[in-house]
């Protein structure tokens, strides 16, 4: 296309607005702000999965650490900032210099009764041997970042006092995991994606005083946890004979906590990409029972929600990538399958009951189902997906007991580089 723009750093989405602050490393009023993007030569945006354990008033540190200055190619020094992607939960937008520390909301759901509770959560980054606001930029540095979190006590989360001798269990819904983008501050590259943490939360009350715990709690059982996806759950021989028999199931509360794999899907070449996150369907029952697993994404405008018994060969996604050379959006169509016991086949169906691992099969579909393909073959263009949306994948278990239990979860970002291998056809405005 003639009218595309000559492609520069300027021209990848900005996720987040991007003044930048020209300024020493120590504050003196407020920064001259100038406008400045993320780099096209930066690094792809890394991510860590982890979970935070607010048991005992323990502080979390994350495994994740990142370094402001890998967002410039020239590795130039500057402060960073973290921010989560729900103004609900904490802070969403940078400030200079800040104070101690940051406040987190974290809606965690009780084991005993299945309500919500709010708690109030310290948050705070350390660099450089100093801790301080999770979200303040300060002076230039060349130090790794690391996040920080901590239970507030009981003067900020005066529920703890009722629970404390409870046994139960509070945990972060495990469908909408807290999301942490790590950020540079200083110019050039102001505002860069640099990297990614992605969090569930868990507080256990033990029952060290049994004459104190509730006496109108129930004992913790498999059903006492909340379920996130609705628990019909079929009961059938391991081949479909008609329509499954439904009836309700729920995860164990004895089963491992969620697990996690974060990756990049290259599409580039319709090379297939095979997840490294690998699930077993019977790690959702301590027994150790088989079963089959299945996939979904938690957006329905990206793909499956919700389990198919048997299935076909693929489902499809449509996922929205970022066009490098005009900032346009255009929706791929993806197949998408599970591989498990030397098959493959549509990654939300239930089959036969197993005892194999299962990983996630994602290949672009061709120019039949992409038709935007062709005018893009020759032009060096860039299709990325948004790093501030990921998509996330769900694997749970098919078969009963534990029914629709959340086995593991992958987040993944998706990129597709069309380059110009016969520079005759690369349009006409577009740099070699």
């Amino acid at each position: 296309p003639s009218a595309l723009p000559s492609l520069s750093p300027s021209s990848r989405p900005s996720v987040l607005p991007s003044p930048t602050p020209t300024m020493s490393n120590m504050p003196s009023g407020s920064p001259t702000l100038q406008a400045s993007s993320s780099p096209s030569a930066a690094p792809s945006p890394l991510a860590a999965t982890e979970s935070v354990d607010l048991t005992g008033m323990q502080e979390f540190h994350s495994q994740g650490v990142f370094n402001p200055k890998d967002a410039d190619p020239l590795g130039s020094e500057s402060s960073g900032y973290f921010v989560v992607l729900d103004d609900t939960i904490g802070p969403t937008t940078r400030t200079w210099w800040g104070g101690d520390y940051a406040t987190l909301h974290v809606p965690l759901f009780n084991s005993c009764n299945n309500d919500v509770t709010v708690a109030s959560i310290k948050a705070q980054q350390r660099a450089c041997g100093s801790t301080w606001e999770m979200n303040a930029g300060r002076g230039t540095n060349d130090c790794d970042h690391n996040l920080v979190l901590k239970l507030n006590d009981v003067s900020l989360n005066p529920w703890m006092e009722q629970y404390e001798h409870s046994g139960c269990v509070f945990q972060s819904n495990p469908s909408s995991p807290i999301i942490f983008h790590f950020r540079r501050w200083h110019s050039p590259y102001s505002n860069a994606l640099i990297g990614r943490i992605v969090l569930d939360f868990e507080l256990l009350f033990a029952t060290k005083d049994p004459t104190k715990a509730p006496s109108a709690l129930p004992s913790l059982s498999p059903s006492s946890r909340p379920s996130v996806l609705p628990s019909p759950t079929p009961t059938m021989s391991n081949m479909p004979s008609g329509s499954p028999t439904l009836q309700a199931s729920s995860s164990p509360s004895a089963a491992p906590s969620p697990l996690a794999a974060t990756e990049s899907v290259d599409l580039t070449g319709m090379q297939e990409f095979h997840s490294q996150g690998v699930f077993n369907p019977k790690d959702a029952d301590p027994l150790g029972s088989e079963s089959s697993g299945y996939f979904v994404v938690l957006d329905d405008t990206i793909g499956p929600t919700t389990r198919t018994w048997w299935g076909g060969d693929y489902a499809t996604l449509h996922v929205p990538l970022f066009n490098s050379c005009n900032n346009d959006v255009t929706v791929a169509s993806i197949k998408a399958q599970q591989r498990a016991c030397g098959s493959t086949w549509e990654m939300n169906a239930g089959r036969g009951t197993n005892d194999c691992d299962h990983n996630l099969v994602l290949k672009l579909n061709d120019v039949s189902l992409n038709p935007w393909m062709e005018q893009y073959e020759h032009s060096g263009c860039v299709f990325q997906s948004n790093p501030s949306s990921p998509i996330i994948f769900h694997f749970r278990r098919w078969h009963s007991p534990y029914s629709n239990a959340l086995i593991g979860r992958i987040v993944l970002d998706f990129e597709l580089l069309f380059a110009t291998k016969d520079p005759t056809k690369a349009p006409s405005a577009l740099p070699s």
